[in-house]
């Protein structure tokens, strides 16, 4: 039997919210939907997630309004009893039979059980879906797997990421792990379970960052991928991508490379941002204790925050009860496997180096190496704690006291220049922030120009978005009269990334009338085109397409200039004594339109420095 489509307008006397109960069908726009989740709206409606099952709609998902839909008689509930049947005349009821098996494949599982290790490339072992099946009975499924090596933690976790996949909650995922590991886990991933992880390390994300417009999130372009979290770490821009990205599946690899020992590291900020963009996390680590307390309590709480109330004290009855971590060794799994597991023997090998190597070591310790001002090889070719570094020192020093002397002349000049950077009397629009020599000639070049004097610098963009800058920027936003921002894609500073911003700021006289400003140049020459431009015509995009004689197009950066000020959006002022909120706040890179002159009223220093993006056109 086949089944028609059948069309109802809901049932009579039903609940309202029995109507849109999860599974039911709909027609919508006449496209039919399933709904995937119905939750109350504030207007006493619901909010219906749906997902497509028309033709035209398969496989999209979409969001509606429930009252809005039903006052214009546009959602229309399928009831099954209404449903019409019709005789399948097809030999052997193939139509049938081939109905019956689509439907069963488009079952969304709802249980724990595994559905899908025995299609898997590889062979199903008891032990290697015990990870799964303990992570599908959470309700979000968030786990460490911490079995010891050669035990298979990456196929573990791609079953896991299997069965999620099968019941619809794995369409994005992101993959974290080492720059070594990055090939092997694509290939394990996709040999296997047929999972496709772009790679995005610099090169994949400037070739993304091509494609899109300049506003847009790189990591929404792929659904699946893999970074290197050494990347990422170091890169600001892109972790600020990150910090607005969601994923359905975030998997951790070598974990222990991201706990927290001491002084919170980079690795392991990054993997605490990343623990809540996300409902499923997945960890691997063969090592994830190193003896320290809190260095394990901080993996365990990223899976849970409640998980270990003391990272100081607790024992593991305190976060058994959660499943959040499993952790087997060889001999708890000798049973489950055919062929034992070798033992590992070790030997040590003793080998005299030969006269070339005695000599590459020797020249080695010749250079005179210096370690913070210590001139000893052993600093640099070993780590040496504190007290073995005083030691050393105090012992050079009564070797040879012309050492010392240099020594501390050298601590001197290095301290006392420092201290006089982030001397509030010397630089009291600096007082709150860290200094560096570029920030301070900013205000020495105020002090030294008369109410007529101009100066110019061309330095990064960091004074206009640090949090902690509200101060200096109220002294530099009414002395700016021209920013010209650029981005480094034609490699104007060769050894710079080339998504670095900079930018040429001129400064005047305190409470200039106004300033000029370009926005997302690539070339100085944009701006000498910017003024001598009559203003006509469409203000040209940051890309330009180019036909070439063989009529292929080639897209390549625009470096045209244009006087029209239209703008994309301005910032208004927010917070604590602000007297008017429209007004114009401080510089941020915001762009105007690419080669786009704009000019922009100037800034009373005594408005607040909290600030929000606001979409349209200044008044």
């Amino acid at each position: 039997m086949q089944e028609q489509g059948a069309q109802a307008k809901g049932w009579q006397g039903a609940d309202i919210w029995a109507r849109y109960d999860p599974g039911v069908r709909v027609v919508i726009r006449d496209c039919e939907w399933i709904v995937r989740q119905a939750d109350p709206s504030v207007d006493s409606g619901y909010v219906l997630t749906v997902d497509g099952l028309s033709q035209l709609v398969s496989g999209k998902s979409a969001r509606c309004l429930t009252w809005l839909k039903e006052e214009a008689d546009a959602i229309r509930v399928l009831d099954p009893a209404e449903t019409r049947f019709e005789q399948d005349l097809t030999p052997g009821f193939e139509r049938s039979r081939l109905f019956i098996e689509t439907q069963l494949r488009q079952i969304t599982p709802a249980d724990a059980r595994i559905h899908l290790s025995h299609k898997v490339a590889m062979d199903p072992v008891p032990y290697q879906l015990d990870p799964a099946r303990q992570a599908l009975k959470q309700n979000r499924q968030r786990i460490m797997i911490a079995d010891a090596v050669g035990l298979g933690k990456t196929l573990e976790a791609g079953i896991l990421t299997t069965e999620l996949m099968r019941r619809g909650r794995g369409k994005r995922i992101l993959v974290l792990t080492l720059k070594s590991m990055i090939t092997q886990f694509q290939k394990e991933l996709w040999n296997r379970f047929t999972i496709p992880l772009t790679r995005l390390d610099s090169v994949g994300l400037q070739r993304v960052r091509n494609h899109v417009p300049g506003n847009h999130n790189p990591f929404y372009y792929y659904d699946k991928s893999i970074v290197s979290i050494d990347t990422r770490k170091q890169d600001n821009e892109y972790r600020r991508h990150l910090e607005q990205a969601y994923w359905d599946i975030i998997v951790i690899d070598e974990a222990h490379k991201v706990a927290e020992r001491g002084a919170s590291s980079r690795r392991a900020r990054l993997a605490q941002l990343l623990a809540g963009r996300s409902n499923t996390l997945i960890m691997l680590s063969a090592t994830p204790h190193d003896g320290k307390a809190r260095s394990f309590a901080s993996l365990t709480n990223m899976l849970d925050p409640t998980a270990i109330s003391d990272p100081e004290d607790y024992v593991r009855e305190d976060f058994r009860d959660k499943d959040l971590v499993i952790r087997r060794f060889k001999k708890d799994i000798r049973d489950q496997v055919q062929q034992a597991f070798k033992e590992r023997l070790i030997k040590d090998l003793y080998l005299d180096a030969s006269p070339q190597e005695e000599a590459a070591y020797q020249a080695i310790l010749d250079v005179p190496f210096t370690y913070r001002g210590d001139h000893n090889h052993r600093f640099v070719l070993h780590k040496l704690s504190a007290k073995q570094l005083t030691d050393q020192r105090e012992a050079a020093f009564a070797r040879s006291p012309e050492l010392e002397a240099a020594w501390f002349a050298e601590l001197a000049e290095a301290e006392g220049g420092q201290a006089f950077l982030n001397a509030p009397q010397n630089y009291p629009q600096l007082e709150g922030q860290r200094a560096n020599l570029y920030k301070c000639f900013l205000p020495r070049a105020w002090d030294n120009a008369n109410e007529q004097g101009v100066s110019g610098f061309l330095h990064p963009e960091g004074i206009y978005d640090d949090p902690k800058g509200a101060g200096f920027r109220r002294e530099l936003n009414p002395r700016l009269c021209q920013h010209f921002q650029f981005i480094n894609e034609t490699k104007l500073f060769a050894e710079v990334y080339n998504q670095t911003l900079f930018s040429i700021n001129v400064h005047g006289p305190f409470i200039a009338p106004g300033f000029k400003r370009v926005s997302n140049l690539f070339i100085p020459g944009t701006i000498d085109l910017s003024f001598a431009h009559d203003g006509e015509g469409q203000v040209p995009g940051i890309k330009e397409e180019v036909e070439l004689p063989d009529g292929r197009v080639k897209v390549k950066w625009g470096f045209a200039g244009h006087l029209g000020g239209a703008q994309s959006g301005y910032l208004e002022r927010t917070g604590q004594g602000v007297p008017n909120p429209g007004n114009l706040g401080w510089l941020a890179p915001l762009s105007l339109g690419r080669g786009a002159l704009g000019t922009l009223p100037a800034v009373s220093p005594a408005d607040s420095a909290n600030h929000r993006l606001r979409e349209g056109s200044p008044g």
